[in-house]
């Protein structure tokens, strides 16, 4: 199944790259990617669907992603329907 990932960073250079290889490593294609303007001081919002993937795969990269120091352990994931 294809995923809905929200996340939240501190926005400095280079977090999008190392979000974005993270899924890379793993085989899981992006389907589309969305950095709306930050209103909250304490982050701004990063939203990526994803093309199917595997839920076990895609933990494995959600872990990576959340271990990154600049990224906010506050995240929402969810499994989208065909």
């Amino acid at each position: 199944c294809a995923f809905y990932l929200r996340l939240s960073d501190m926005d400095p250079p280079g977090v999008l790259c190392a979000i974005t290889a993270a899924l890379g490593r793993l085989g899981i294609s992006i389907s589309t990617i969305n950095q709306p303007p930050a209103c909250d001081p304490n982050g701004v919002p990063i939203i990526i669907t994803t093309h199917p993937a595997s839920p076990g795969t895609f933990g494995r990269a959600l872990r990576d992603i959340l271990a990154l120091p600049q990224v906010s352990r506050r995240h929402t994931v969810m499994r989208l329907l065909p």
